[in-house]
């Protein structure tokens, strides 16, 4: 490896030829520095201007005649340590950015692949270290599309931003009810006035053969319904009634967008496809823009190397590199105009995954939780681990694996990256902190166009996109940092050059019970700058649920006692934490039910069942103000998922599925509960037993009527002036 970024080593001129060969076939340029100029600021915009075959090919042109003095030889200085590809230098700063070439997207994710361990790569390194398994380190709003002549006052899925609409399993357009069974891929169109009800037709999804549909949402808007469904050779399993989709396999997200004009006869009109399991989606104005996850397998290549949207490879334009690579995933961004949905209008990719997706008007926040682990053995933390350590001491040993080993590592490594004529194995005992951090990536979006803005690391883990909200232009959110410190055994196998292939623990004996888990509040500027943190809040406490407000924030943790935080985000720059409230159990989701009270599900420990309660947060301090016990419902589908939850002031009504575990029936255990909100006190509306289990269940109103949905079976209604049901059709 070169000790200085100008010198010249076998690595860079592996590099170089690389990119040479995607260069080969174009003609240099001359290239005045304004143009320069404009290449080192490439975005969409820009494009149009220069036009889109000059800028490739003097992109292209410039990367081949500077390859050697910049772009192979800043590659020199990248390190690899547990999984992770690090940049240490001030120098690579710019490695972050979109790629140049297909040549720079393979090499980079090459090293990413090389560190990242699939099923096959598991059980080839088990079998090399000959050891045991490995440690791997709203608001509630109408409806977007317009009625069909029906009424305007209903309601719809439970939002986290303002006219940002998200998808859901059961949609209205005030006159219709469109209902998607995830199992049998239906959709249910039913007709409804007051209590009458009557089903118009069913959509029967074209399902590719041999494949699961493990997830799926819809959108209704101007007489359309956009189905995204995830296609899946593995089948998924059931966790909380969300879906924990499967990842082995070939996965692909399907968008399918139907005319309903004519509601008795559905017309599909366009099937798009994009590589990935499905993460998330939103739609603003008239696009629908579409997260999914694409882990690459292990037949990377470089023609082949990004991931592919209806068929094409995402152009390397579009690909945006981290700094830090971890593992060969991608997370792919479309957007569709859902007037024009024969194609996609815009497909970007970025190297790395994601868990959560965040959407301002303006802009789209990807955030993805991960953990980073450290070799601490010489400080002074880690010293006194060491000290306390009363287990096997294992000694550093070195040895040189078989032909046979080496075989089964060629079938994963390029031998163009590494010398694998030789491949020695290093077992180091030591002291190590698995370290939690939260990568996220900002892209500007509007009209259908996704503009990269700047990425971050900040510490900590994410409970969900609640814990995410956008004040003019700054990020402010929530994190729990889990960091884990223990003794363990690291395996490090290295090349016959000395470099590093892959490193991993092992083996774990000891782990620090006195590691102390604590809470951060940070302000990140529209570059994703941080400009504030508060750390070490409620050590021993982890955050369950969080929601933001105006100059406000409100965020709950959970051990013992149950601190609601009050943080005052008037001075962005410098925010405060003003309150904290401590009442048994804890809250799972916050909900504004307006601007002077908070509402809060969770569940109360003490008691073991569901609680609601209300807070006044007029003055900006929550003070609760009420309490009501489900004494018997012990879990709600509302705790992990707010689009199951309806709650509205308007109708001054509250409303979700809930399971019961008391001395009841089994077709009595599942049931909807419907509450108002009266002089400060709760009140049962309506408990309404549904016979079956189905985390799907959707309540919505239309005028006076209230509509339980549960697309495997069917749907009740609700007369809210009486109280009573009043009608009941079955699917």
């Amino acid at each position: 490896m070169a000790k200085r970024m100008y010198d010249i080593n076998d690595e860079n001129i592996e590099i170089t030829k690389l990119i040479k060969h995607d260069s080969e076939s174009i003609n240099c340029q001359t290239v005045d520095s304004d143009t320069l100029n404009k290449i080192r600021n490439f975005d969409l915009k820009k494009r149009k201007k220069l036009g889109t075959k000059k800028v490739i090919a003097i992109c292209t042109s410039v990367a081949a005649c500077v390859a050697v003095a910049v772009v192979a030889l800043v590659w020199n200085n990248i390190s690899i340590n547990n999984g992770v590809v690090y940049i240490p230098t001030k120098s690579v700063a710019k490695q972050s950015k979109m790629a140049s070439s297909y040549s720079e997207i393979y090499s980079r994710m090459r090293k990413a692949k090389g560190v990242d361990f699939s099923e096959k790569e598991n059980s080839i390194i088990e079998g090399i270290a000959n050891s045991g398994n490995m440690k791997t380190a709203s608001s509630d709003s109408a409806s977007p599309g317009g009625s069909v002549g029906g009424s305007k006052n209903y309601s719809d899925t439970n939002e986290q931003t303002k006219d940002v609409h998200e998808a859901d399993v059961v949609k209205t357009d005030g006159s219709y009810i469109y209902s998607l069974n995830v199992d049998k891929m239906v959709v249910t169109i039913v007709k409804v006035s007051g209590k009458k009800m009557e089903k118009v037709s069913t959509i029967k999804i074209p399902k590719v053969k041999k494949t699961f549909v493990n997830q799926a949402d819809m959108y209704y808007i101007e007489d359309k319904l956009i189905i995204i469904e995830n296609s899946n050779k593995t089948d998924a399993v059931s966790t909380y009634g969300v879906e924990d989709v499967a990842r082995s396999g070939p996965c692909e997200t399907i968008i399918l967008t139907y005319n309903i004009k004519d509601r008795e006869k559905p017309v599909l009109v366009s099937t798009n496809h994009q590589d990935g399991y499905y993460n998330s989606s939103r739609l603003n104005g008239d696009y629908i823009y579409t997260v999914s996850i694409k882990e690459m397998d292990n037949t990377l290549k470089e023609d082949s190397c990004v991931p592919k949207v209806n068929g094409e490879l995402i152009s390397y334009d579009q690909v945006y590199l981290p700094k830090v690579i971890e593992g060969a995933t991608y997370t792919v961004i479309t957007s569709m105009n859902i007037t024009k949905p024969s194609d996609f209008s815009e497909k970007v990719a970025v190297a790395g995954g994601v868990d959560y997706v965040y959407a301002s008007k303006e802009n789209i926040y990807i955030a993805e939780n991960t953990t980073t682990n450290e070799d601490i053995k010489n400080t002074k933390y880690g010293k006194k681990i060491w000290s306390k350590y009363k287990g096997e001491k294992v000694k550093e040993t070195s040895k040189n694996l078989s032909a046979k080993k080496i075989k089964k590592l060629r079938e994963i490594y390029d031998e163009n990256q590494f010398d694998l004529s030789k491949v020695t194995e290093v077992k180091k005992q030591s002291v190590f902190l698995d370290k939690n951090t939260i990568n996220i990536i900002k892209y500007k979006y509007k009209n259908g166009k996704l503009e990269y803005v700047s990425d971050n690391k900040i510490n900590g883990r994410l409970d969900d996109n609640l814990s995410m909200d956008e004040k003019d232009g700054y990020l402010r959110l929530v994190s729990t940092n889990l960091d884990f410190a223990y003794v363990g055994v690291k395996r490090i196998i290295y090349d016959n050059n000395g470099k590093k292939i892959v490193d991993y623990v092992d083996e774990s004996y000891y782990s620090d019970e006195s590691q102390k888990q604590s809470n951060n509040v940070y302000v990140l500027d529209s570059k994703l700058k941080e400009v504030a943190h508060i750390d070490n809040i409620a050590k021993n406490e982890e955050i369950y649920a969080a929601r933001f407000m105006g100059d406000y924030g409100y965020f709950v943790t959970y051990e013992n006692k149950d601190p609601l935080f009050t943080v005052d985000f008037s001075d962005i720059r410098n925010p405060k934490i003003i309150g904290k409230l401590k009442l048994p159990g804890f809250s799972d989701y916050l909900h504004f039910y307006n601007s002077n009270l908070l509402f809060g599900l969770g569940e109360e420990t003490e008691n073991n069942c569901l609680k609601m309660e209300m807070y006044n947060i007029s003055k900006g301090k929550a003070k609760r103000v009420s309490k009501k016990l489900l004494k018997g419902f012990e879990s709600s589908q509302a705790l992990y998922d707010y689009k199951s939850i309806l709650v509205n002031e308007e109708k001054n009504i509250i409303g979700f599925y809930a399971s019961y575990y008391g001395k009841q029936s089994e077709d009595m255990r599942d049931c909807y509960l419907l509450y108002t909100y009266e002089k400060g006190e709760f009140k049962q509306l309506a408990k309404v037993k549904l016979g079956v289990e189905s985390y799907d269940t959707r309540g919505l109103y239309i005028d006076d009527y209230f509509y339980i949905v549960t697309p495997y079976t069917g749907i009740k209604v609700l007369d809210l002036r009486t109280k009573e049901q009043v009608a009941n059709i079955k699917f």
